[in-house]
């Protein structure tokens, strides 16, 4: 998620919203991703892991402080393998209760702010005998 002031010209600058905790609920379970909640401490880790350049390592040019300041994201990742190269092992939501809740704690910001979220999802396509035989998300 990526928010930022609606007077804003420059679509490389984000401002942290002043979030507190953050709380993902999937098919009714609460604290499916994190088990105490995402915190201000740790909102850093996660994206930090998806700035990687050619080598895998971390482009260090995204520091927290400018992190913080002005290239703010919130990640919540749900895939189940921490690994970028590996595809198909997301979470499934197969329950009696399919969904994901996303809960954002907020100091109580006074500005208006605009909010882009974006889904990342891989797809696994099932083909035999060159016959197509399901598509999963």
């Amino acid at each position: 998620m990526l928010q930022g002031k609606k007077t804003i010209t420059d679509s490389e600058e984000y401002i942290f919203p002043n979030i507190e905790k953050v709380k993902v609920t999937i098919e009714g379970k609460p604290n499916a991703v994190y088990s105490q909640g995402l915190t201000t401490e740790n909102f850093y880790d996660e994206p930090k892991r998806l700035f990687g350049i050619a080598n895998n390592t971390c482009n260090d040019n995204i520091s927290v402080r400018k992190f913080y300041k002005n290239k703010f994201a919130l990640v919540v990742d749900l895939r189940a393998v921490d690994d970028n190269h590996i595809v198909g092992s997301e979470k499934k939501l197969l329950g009696d209760n399919p969904g994901i809740l996303l809960e954002i704690e907020t100091d109580g910001m006074s500005e208006d702010i605009f909010c882009n979220i974006f889904v990342l999802s891989d797809g696994l396509i099932n083909i035999s005998e060159k016959t197509l035989q399901g598509i999963s998300y």
